[in-house]
C-alpha cells in the first residue's frame, strides 16, 4: 500500500483549505447580494424567520471577523 509523503499530505490539506476559503468567499458574496435584495424584510421580521434563526437553521457554527470576511469576499471576487 502506497502512502503519500508528509509533504504531499500537507499540500493536499493546503489545497483543500484554499478551496474551502474560496467557496466561503463566494458564499459571502452571494449573501451580500441576497441581503441587498431582501435584507430589509428579513431584518425587520417580515420574513417567516428572522436572520438569526435562519443562520441557526442553516447550521452555521463559526464566527468570522469583519477583516476575515472582507478578505474572503475579495479573494472570491478576484477568482471570478
Amino acid at each position: 500500500m502506497h502512502r503519500p509523503t508528509r509533504g504531499a499530505e500537507d499540500a493536499r490539506f493546503k489545497e483543500a483549505d484554499a478551496a474551502a476559503e474560496l467557496r466561503l468567499g463566494i458564499l459571502l458574496n452571494y449573501l451580500d447580494d441576497y441581503m441587498t435584495r431582501y435584507g430589509d424584510r428579513i431584518l425587520h421580521g417580515e420574513a417567516e424567520f428572522k436572520a438569526e434563526a435562519l443562520i441557526r437553521l442553516a447550521g452555521w457554527r463559526g464566527e468570522l471577523t469583519e477583516k476575515q470576511a472582507r478578505e474572503l469576499r475579495w479573494k472570491a471576487r478576484r477568482h471570478h
